[in-house]
């Protein structure tokens, strides 16, 4: 199976619409229903008579079909039934844990535009692996994206091309000992979410405030 492959089983549980998924070169979010793509002439369709007649009553629809997930197919043609998925997040945690002259745990926080087939090159030469970063922003109308950490750092208006930092001052990975930091000495700290967000306005979204997506 292909390393960029899940099984049937792990699209309809774990890694389901909405889920993300670390493959080995990349971080994707699994498409909705409406972007998997189906070879029209061989549907592979679930027959269960029962199931598709309380599913019609309960939705009040007359027409239902349930379908397996699309399959990949090995040989090589033009068209390829398949899930589409989109890369996400854009940002990734260097798996390399430097440590501070204060004793703290930090490792280097980069965008995807940093990466070399899926490795950090860091400044010795050495690639080293990386993980997607575990913090997304989100919105109540069900949208999500990367934040926008320069900003989350530095604000809107600073352009700064020094490299972010994870900063972990603890051991218990709770948001009250994570920071982002800044080689330029500038300190925010994770836990600023909770005691800001009552004062984010949605309309600041796109232009405004880093943590909202929209």
């Amino acid at each position: 199976m292909s390393k960029d492959q899940l099984r049937s089983s792990q699209v309809i549980t774990t890694f389901g619409p909405g889920s993300i998924v670390d493959l080995p070169n990349a971080a994707v979010m699994i498409s909705g229903l409406d972007n998997w793509i189906y070879d029209q002439k061989n549907i592979p369709f679930i027959e269960e008579p029962r199931l598709i007649d309380k599913l019609q009553r309960i939705l009040g629809v007359e027409n239902l079909t349930l379908r397996k997930p699309p399959a990949s197919i090995e040989e090589s043609r033009s068209f390829h039934p398949r899930i589409e998925v989109w890369r996400f997040p854009e940002w990734f945690i260097v798996q390399w844990t430097e440590t501070t002259p204060q004793g703290f745990r930090r490792r280097r926080l980069v965008h995807l535009n940093s990466l070399d087939a899926g490795r950090f090159k860091d400044r010795d030469g050495s690639k080293r692996g990386v993980v997607p970063v575990r913090f997304v922003r989100a919105c109540m109308r069900g949208h999500i994206g990367d934040i926008d950490w320069k900003a989350f750092v530095h604000g809107k208006e600073v352009d700064c091309p020094r490299d972010l930092w994870i900063e972990e001052r603890g051991t218990s990975g709770d948001l009250e000992i994570i920071y982002i930091v800044c080689e330029k000495h500038l300190v925010v700290a994770v836990k600023w979410w909770k005691s800001h967000w009552s004062n984010i306005s949605a309309s600041s979204a796109v232009n405004g405030n880093p943590l909202i997506a929209c």
